[in-house]
This record gives C-alpha cells, sequence and structure tokens, in this order.
C-alpha cells in the first residue's frame, strides 16, 4: 500500500508496515512479482468521494476498504493467494482502479 505524502488524506490498517528504505521496498516488490500465477497489479485507491487516496500493489483482484472519515481509508488485511483455493476470494466492499 503506497500513501502519498503530504496529501492530507491516510491509508491505515491493522497489519500494514511502513516501509522506510528503497532496498526493502524493492524486495517486496519482488516477493510480491513471484505471485506470477496471479498476475500483480498496481491498484489505484480512490475514496467514496472518487479522491485518489494512493495505490495498492498486490495479487489480488479484490480488498476491502472503509472510510472511517473523510480524510481516513482504513484498508484490511490482504488474503495470500497461496492459501486461497481459487486465488484471492476477499469479499469486495471498494473496487480498485487499475492504473493503466
Amino acid at each position: 500500500m503506497f500513501d502519498p505524502k503530504n496529501d492530507g488524506k491516510t491509508l491505515i490498517g491493522n497489519k500494514w508496515t511502513q516501509i522506510e528504505d528503497k532496498e526493502t521496498l524493492l524486495e517486496l516488490i519482488g516477493w510480491i512479482q513471484t505471485y506470477i500465477k496471479f498476475d500483480p497489479r498496481l491498484w489505484k485507491i480512490v475514496g467514496p468521494d472518487e479522491q485518489f487516496y494512493g495505490y495498492l500493489f498486490c495479487a489480488c483482484n479484490h480488498a476491502v476498504i472503509k472510510s472511517v472519515d473523510d480524510t481516513t481509508m482504513y484498508v484490511y488485511d490482504l488474503e495470500s493467494p497461496l492459501y486461497t483455493e481459487d486465488g484471492p476470494s476477499l469479499w469486495e466492499e471498494k473496487i480498485f482502479d487499475p492504473v493503466r
């Protein structure tokens, strides 16, 4: 999950870890890209008011995201596609807008 700095909006979640350095970021992106069977993608997160909040890079088709207040969105933990029968299986509350 990528939360742009200084935009007045916030993405939060319980098990998300903030990455501070480029090396760790590149390692995590490489790890996600190993999910080639599940086609990892970069998704744009928009709020209920269609305002941009950030990005999510994952091998998933759905995620649960809810509005906390006018400037905060809560992103629930993602289920690994390796532990599901058909790949991603999270219930969808908010659909991502794919970045093309």
